[in-house]
């Protein structure tokens, strides 16, 4: 799940680099590699009026079993545009 959801993030981040400061998210991911939450961990990350993260959230068509299992990521969105993945 860790190889997956790095690159999903950073095919999109390597188009548009997050900016001036380092933002950091813990990222929930699916069992299918779905992006189903974030949430911002750092100060930089709460003022980003925009992030990556939103165009690569799932959003769903059916439903999710609100008992399926997730795992949390640490996402840190570099200003040179380099992501790091750790398991939170």
């Amino acid at each position: 799940m860790r190889g997956k959801l790095s690159q999903q993030i950073d095919g999109f981040v390597k188009n548009q680099p997050p900016g001036d400061a380092e933002l950091v998210y813990r990222v929930s991911v699916a069992q299918d590699g779905a992006i189903v939450g974030y949430k911002p961990e750092n100060s930089a990350a709460v003022d980003q009026s925009e992030t990556p993260l939103s165009e690569l959230l799932y959003k769903p068509v059916g439903t999710r079993s609100p008992a399926e299992p997730l795992a949390d990521f640490r996402v840190v969105l570099a200003p040179d545009g380099t992501v790091q993945v750790t398991p939170w």
